[in-house]
């Protein structure tokens, strides 16, 4: 049930919110014949063990809080749940009972395309980019000199908005002052317009999601008219950098392209 938490009011929340501490369901390892996929308890514990606090999104593209703690629970079934905690930030006068739903669905990567040495993690959504897509983009960004993995990213929402999600590690962001890294951005931003033109849902955007650990996960939205794609990537990239030089420099920067007009989700 939801509780009334007093904290102060993030930049991101509007101005007549109010905080309710949550809990819920994020996800369990019953089968998903739909998608054709089951989480394994392995990739459950995963989860738990590099967790971070991370944006709690309605239906993956809104924020509306903060997720900060997972654990597990055994069913008396077998089945393991992944349960989360947060904080929602509720439109005032709305029942956090209705507004909030009962349970929470995550996104998670695969790790088939990773190794030991990889820096940055490309995800595409599983929903909107097929194998071939993915394999396309691995051929593209394979020369990087920062290792670069491009994984299925898979978002348990009914209707999933069309995402490429890039995560980057504290050491990519250093090495991206480097030599190498003026090659590992121009193969990225590559990469990335290649996956665009290969959306199984052309007719809908496609949002870009850049996470920094400890600093930022950020939103750009692409548009839909392909002619206009070019120059938004660009501007996305553009972003990108700002982003990495925020970090680069200790400073914390979070939110959507509403909160910096520089770097326009």
């Amino acid at each position: 049930m939801p509780e009334k938490s007093p904290l102060p009011r993030p930049e991101w929340a509007s101005p007549d919110s109010e905080p309710c501490t949550i809990e819920g369901i994020a996800a369990t390892s019953d089968p998903l014949p739909e998608r054709g996929i089951v989480l394994a308890r392995e990739a459950l514990e995963r989860a738990v063990v590099s967790f971070r606090p991370q944006p709690m999104r309605m239906e993956h593209c809104e924020r509306i809080g903060t997720i900060n703690k997972v654990w597990l629970r055994e069913r008396d079934d077998g089945v393991t749940e992944l349960l989360y905690e947060g904080v929602a930030w509720v439109p005032a006068g709305v029942d956090p009972h209705t507004w909030i739903p009962p349970g929470m669905s995550i996104g998670i990567m695969e790790t088939e395309a990773r190794n030991a040495g990889t820096l940055i993690l490309l995800g595409a959504d599983s929903m909107t980019f097929d194998d071939e897509a993915l394999d396309e983009v691995r051929a593209t960004v394979g020369t990087a000199p920062i290792p670069i993995g491009v994984e299925r990213y898979h978002q348990f929402a009914a209707l999933p908005p069309p995402l490429i999600l890039i995560a980057l590690t504290d050491l990519a962001i250093q090495l991206f002052y480097g030599v190498a890294g003026a090659a590992t951005y121009d193969a990225l931003k590559v990469g990335v317009g290649r996956l665009l033109g290969k959306s199984r849902q052309p007719g809908v955007p496609t949002r870009i999601r850049v996470r920094i650990p400890d600093t930022a996960e950020v939103d750009f939205e692409m548009p839909i008219d392909p002619a206009e794609s070019l120059e938004a990537i660009d501007s996305v990239f553009d972003g990108i950098a700002n982003l990495i030089r925020a970090s680069a420099l200790g400073a914390t920067v979070e939110g959507s392209p509403g909160d910096h007009p520089d770097s326009g989700p």
